[in-house]
């Protein structure tokens, strides 16, 4: 039973095979079938056009049609094979098996049909069983053969080739359409017309605002002569091209347009022009918002995004659009976007770089429609700049003087000086100095003005400006490196001096060349007087007079600027009353010259006008005011010579101070420190003060009258032995060795320096006595002199009151003219020696001031100009002008009394002492001279009293003592009180010994006269007892050695109290006055006077200065090179 189970699952088998077998033949034949019937209906409608009725029958019959083609070879077997539908039995596929295999034929039915058996015996079931188990190696799905179907594949390529044919021919529309037109099969077709509209460009869209051509070309068996379009319910005809080639423009359509073709009643189907809406920048604003410490404004630009700006400056872009969604900012292939609203976009940056950038605009239907390029270039703000000129100030002060100009492109944040000692580099002191904001703006200064800097120390200097660039931290530029080397005291009242004799040089020169103006200006006179009127010639010499003039006036300017400013700076307090004098005079000099320089543009008028009258009157009027000019600079150069050589004199007596001071420390140093070349630069220095002092005194006898300068020539000769004789006991100092440094030079050199020391404090103290006592005695010989002046002007007063009222009783007898006009002339001569009086005092005495001189000339103008009225005979006009006379008397009389009581009252407030009396360093220098006649008396008599074996018999020079005498003392002069062999020597001795008591007394007494004076101390009348002392000494023991040391403590007490006496008179002086006065204590300069000192530099290389010729040449290169 089992092979025939086997047997019936071969059987299933083979049944699946075979309907898959069919399934394959169905589907190539339903592919075959329904395509070709397909194809045939849809070439029927495409050559019939059949209407709808017929479309409809065709398109359900198709359908019915391949539905049952496909049921029944596709579904059929597809239903059998999954056993749905019955399909063939057992034993029809026994049949097929036996026909397939010859081997089984119908064994295999006849098992089929014995197992149908209802009555299975055992045999029947063995005879199925034996042939099961024959039937049992055939696979009965080989029965069924696929390769079979191979033959329908022909069948199935019968519509694919038709459908390429159709596709290679390109008439796959035959089929397309027809399809489309069976589909629709309710639709009216309408067959073909003999042209259709093609539009050549597609796609039909255009961008708003802008043209669009649209091209129509006509396709068919015949072409059309014309087309029209239409749309917005008009027609319009389109414009041939060419045969079947058709255009329209579309005029900037403002939105979308639908439009159709018609010819010849064809039409096509409805067309649409799509406007796309451009997005488009109407309007576009740049807000520059500079840096704020640029001060600057903000800035719109409006219409444009080019624009030049600071550096760091922040960009606002606003741009207003119409139809756009999107603004795109693109810079470097980066892009950022614009912020949105509404219809405005706004972008914000910070701009530190040039920058070349696009904006762009997007919608949904156009991207980057339209691009905007632009370049923002940016300004850099770049470094401040400094330009500076620097003059050196050639006067004694040497000030360095600064004129500049600093720039920068926004602002300036600061202006500042550092300057510090060569010395001490890194010790920078800094100074700001005052600025406005301004962009560009000048500044002077002057240096050192005012700064609290070391004495003597060299100082280098430069200017710092510094911009308000926070973003680049305050930039800054330095200008070069200045050295200013500063002078001490004693080195700048030596430059102040040697300066204004260079200016009295000038002055003098200059007064020289007003003589030979004057001359000049009386020639012209003359010539104009006679003749009627100037010709050519004679302007012109006039006119170049009027140059020579102002010329030679504005030098004379410049030297008084110079003499005025080296007053200032001379001065050391606020008491020089000699000083004040002549810096006034000078301020008048300078207002004098101001008024000359108007008479001289008033001539220069006068003359273009011609007008005789006038010129002369100004030429008088001049010729008077350079007379005046003259006496006063004459009066003007006496004076400041006479107060520089007092102040020479002061200088020198200042070095030599410090020069003793320097000696006597240099005695009590070691060898080491008191060596040859150390005492030979100090007796170096001390033959330069008399060098200066011999120089002094020369210029001193140039003076009209000289100063009472007294000569210590012999003391000074004293000073130099003393040097000497130190120089030659010192060592050189290469020979000191190291252990020997604080060794003492020899006594005997040591004795010296002192010696010279203390000779050097006395010639000091000498010298300043002499200036004080000489200027108390010159003072009251002055006011002696003015009184007897002012004397003689009112004399001359009274008498010319009187000859004016004899001019006035004798108005109608003119015949006594004559004898009054000599009595006129008399009183001028008389007047004349007042004058001269007058002129020779205003040549020492600063007190007779300009105004003293201005109406001198204004008597004696008017007395000449009474002769020549008088003369003429006009005798009211003369009478006229002797009143103004002596109105201009009175007035002189007036500043004559004022001038003596102010030079009485300087005279009282004096410290200057009498006249003839001896003074301190006058008894100090004569006891120091008495003491070395003394000790050198001592050593004679001692070296003649030696024994004869070597030894010294002490005795007293004068008075001897025997053997018997006793300690009492007579008071006799050479009386012998015991042997005495050498009577003769003792007389010669005694003579001396009075003549050193005479001398001592006649010292005790002037001491005694001197602090009297000065109300005397308990310390000072010690001084007076130990004098007593010392001549009760010699008259009782005669010249010894006690009685010499007495007198050397004696000189050093006397030196003490001249010491002490000399720091009480200038304890109210400061330190280093002059100095600081000069160069702390200086006024600031106003810009204004900074620029006018830069441009003096032209005036000078103009002027004819008082240089030798060798020298001129190369102050005109000078000149012509541009120094900072």
């Amino acid at each position: 039973m089992d092979s025939f189970q086997k047997i019936e699952q071969n059987l299933r088998l083979f049944v699946r095979q075979f309907y898959v077998s069919a399934l394959i033949k169905g589907l190539l034949m339903f592919f075959f079938v329904g395509l070709l019937f397909a194809f045939i209906l849809l070439i029927t409608e495409h050559f019939l056009w059949l209407n709808p009725p017929l479309r409809t029958f065709l398109f359900w019959f198709t359908i019915i049609f391949e539905f049952f083609v496909f049921y029944g070879l596709v579904l059929s077997p597809i239903l059998k094979l999954l056993e749905i539908k019955k399909g063939i039995g057992f034993e029809f596929a026994s049949k097929i098996i036996g026909d397939h295999f010859p081997e089984i034929n119908d064994k295999l039915l006849n098992v089929l049909q014995l197992n149908k058996y209802s009555e299975q015996s055992e045999l029947v079931l063995a005879s199925i069983a034996q042939k099961s188990d024959n039937l049992k190696g055939f696979s009965f799905k080989k029965a069924v053969n696929f390769s079979d179907n191979i033959k329908y594949i022909k069948y199935a390529l019968v519509p694919i080739i038709i459908f390429f044919v159709f596709y290679a021919l390109g008439k796959q529309s035959i089929l397309t359409d027809s399809l489309n037109r069976v589909v629709n099969h309710n639709a009216v077709f309408l067959p073909p017309a003999p042209f259709k509209f093609l539009i050549a460009n597609k796609p039909l869209s255009t961008i708003e605002g802008n043209s669009f051509t649209l091209s129509v070309q006509t396709q068919g068996s015949r072409t059309p002569e014309s087309v029209n379009i239409l749309y917005n319910n008009e027609t319009y005809t389109l414009s041939p091209k060419s045969p079947g080639i058709f255009e329209y423009q579309f005029f900037q359509p403002k939105k979308s347009i639908s439009f159709r073709l018609i010819s010849e009643n064809i039409a096509s189907s409805p067309q649409k022009l799509a406007v796309l809406l451009a997005p488009s920048i109407l309007n576009l604003n740049l807000y520059v918002y500079p840096p704020q410490y640029t001060n600057e404004p903000t800035i719109k630009v409006a219409n444009s995004g080019n624009s030049t700006i600071p550096e760091g400056s922040t960009l606002k872009w606003e741009v207003f659009t119409k139809s756009t969604d999107t603004v795109v900012f693109q810079h470097n292939n980066s892009q950022s976007f614009f912020t949105k609203s509404d219809q405005q976009f706004s972008y914000s940056k910070s701009v530190s770089q040039p920058l070349r950038y696009s904006i762009s605009t997007s919608n949904t239907d156009l991207k980057d429609y339209e691009t905007l390029d632009y370049f923002i270039n940016v300004v850099k703000d770049e470094p401040p700049a400094i330009r500076i000129k620097m003059n050196r100030d050639t006067t004694a002060q040497e000030r360095l003087y600064f004129y500049g100009q600093v720039s920068d492109d926004y602002g300036i944040r600061a202006l500042r000086l550092h300057y510090f000692a060569s010395e001490s580099p890194n010790n920078i002191s800094v100074l700001k100095l005052p600025l406005t904001q301004n962009n560009l703006q000048e500044f002077s200064y002057v240096f050192p003005n005012n700064l609290d800097l070391i004495e003597g120390a060299d100082y280098s200097l430069y200017f710092e400006v510094i911009d308000n660039d926070r973003l680049h931290n305050f930039k800054s530029t330095r200008s070069r490196t200045f050295m200013y080397k500063q002078k001490t005291e004693t080195q700048l009242e030596a430059s102040i001096i040697k300066e204004q004799s260079a200016a009295s040089s000038a002055f003098q020169k200059a007064l020289n060349e007003l003589v030979v103006q004057d001359e000049k200006l009386k020639q012209i006179s003359i010539k104009q007087k006679e003749s009627t009127q100037l010709n050519y010639s004679d302007q012109q010499m006039l006119q170049q007079f009027i140059e020579h003039q102002k010329s030679q006036d504005k030098l004379l300017a410049k030297i008084n600027q110079t003499m005025e400013r080296n007053l200032k700076d001379f001065k050391k307090d606020g008491k020089d009353v000699f000083n004040d004098q002549l810096q006034k005079r000078l301020r008048s000099q300078q207002d004098e010259l101001k008024k000359n320089e108007k008479i001289l543009e008033e001539i220069e008028k006068v003359i273009s006008k011609i007008n005789k009258e006038d010129l002369a009157k100004k030429i008088h009027e001049m010729a008077k005011q350079s007379k005046n000019k003259q006496q006063s600079l004459k009066q003007l150069l006496e004076l400041t010579k006479r107060y520089y050589i007092t102040k020479k004199l002061e200088r020198i007596n200042s070095k030599l101070k410090e020069l003793s001071e320097a000696q006597e420390q240099l005695a009590d140093k070691g060898i080491k420190a008191n060596n040859k070349s150390t005492q030979q630069a100090l007796n170096e220095s001390f033959g330069l003060i008399r060098k200066e002092l011999a120089e002094l005194k020369k210029d001193n006898e140039a003076l009209v009258k000289p100063l009472q300068i007294t000569d210590n020539e012999l003391l000074e000769e004293a000073i130099v032995k003393n040097q000497e004789e130190a120089l030659g006991g010192l060592e050189e100092e290469k020979d000191v060795l190291d252990s020997e440094q604080d060794k003492k030079p020899p006594l005997k050199t040591q004795k010296s320096q002192k010696k010279a020391a203390q000779k050097m404090q006395l010639l000091t103290q000498k010298m300043s006595q002499n200036m004080s006592s000489a200027g108390a005695k010159q003072m009251s010989e002055d006011i002696e002199v003015l009184r007897q002046i002012l004397d003689n002007l009112i004399l001359f007063s009274f008498e010319q009151e009187a000859l004016m009222n004899q001019f006035l009783s004798l108005a109608s007898n003119p015949r006594q003219y004559a004898e009054k006009l000599l009595m006129q002339k008399s009183l001028r001569a008389h007047f004349e020696h007042v004058q001269d009086s007058l002129y020779s005092l205003s040549l020492r005495q600063p007190m007779i001031s300009e105004l003293i001189s201005k109406e001198v000339a204004e008597v004696f103008f008017n007395i000449d100009k009474s002769l020549a009225l008088f003369s003429e005979n006009e005798p009211q006009k003369g009478v006229s002008s002797q009143q103004f006379a002596m109105m201009a008397t009175n007035k002189l009389a007036d500043l004559l009394s004022n001038t003596l009581s102010n030079m009485e009252e300087q005279l009282e407030l004096s410290p200057g002492q009498g006249q003839g009396e001896m003074q301190l360093p006058d008894i100090i220098m004569s006891q120091e001279s008495l003491n070395e006649q003394l000790e050198q008396k001592l050593g004679e008599k001692g070296r003649e009293s030696k024994t004869e074996n070597g030894e010294t018999k002490t005795r007293s020079i004068g008075k001897e003592k025997g053997p018997g005498a006793s300690n009492g003392s007579t008071t006799s002069f050479g009386g012998d009180q015991g042997k005495n062999k050498q009577g003769s020597e003792n007389e010669e001795d005694n003579a001396e010994l009075f003549e050193i008591f005479k001398k001592q007394q006649q010292l005790r007494m002037a001491l005694q006269d001197l602090l009297q004076k000065n109300e005397l101390s308990v310390k000072e009348s010690a001084l007076l007892k130990a004098m007593n002392t010392i001549e009760k000494n010699l008259v009782n023991n005669g010249l010894n050695e006690a009685a010499l040391n007495q007198m050397k403590s004696l000189r050093h007490q006397l030196l003490k109290l001249s010491k002490a006496k000399q720091q009480q008179g200038e304890g109210a002086k400061r330190e280093s006055q002059t100095s600081k006065s000069s160069v702390s204590d200086q006024p600031p300069l106003s810009p204004e006077t900074i620029k006018q000192y830069f441009n003096t530099i032209e005036i000078l290389n103009r002027q004819s200065l008082p240089l030798r010729k060798d020298l001129v040449k190369k102050v005109q290169e000078y000149f012509k090179t541009g120094n900072d």
